[in-house]
């Protein structure tokens, strides 16, 4: 849970105070939670498409993949 907060897909705020185990899932969280894809792959991909070179991040995700494996 704490990579879905590093990338920006859990709020870290509920109530008023900080909790690591806890939060509500943002946009970004929705979005990558539909990707089959590791979240921080996802997380790429998708700038990627706004910056609009989702080829290029495509091809380092592929890569990223293939050499962690």
């Amino acid at each position: 849970m704490c990579v879905c907060l590093q990338v920006g897909a859990l709020s870290s705020q509920s109530s008023g105070e900080v909790d690591p185990h806890d939060g509500s899932l943002t946009f970004l969280g929705r979005v990558l939670s539909s990707l089959p894809v590791d979240v921080r792959l996802g997380k790429l991909m998708l700038l990627g498409h706004v910056f609009g070179m989702l080829k290029e991040t495509i091809i380092i995700s592929e890569y990223i993949t293939v050499t962690a494996n």
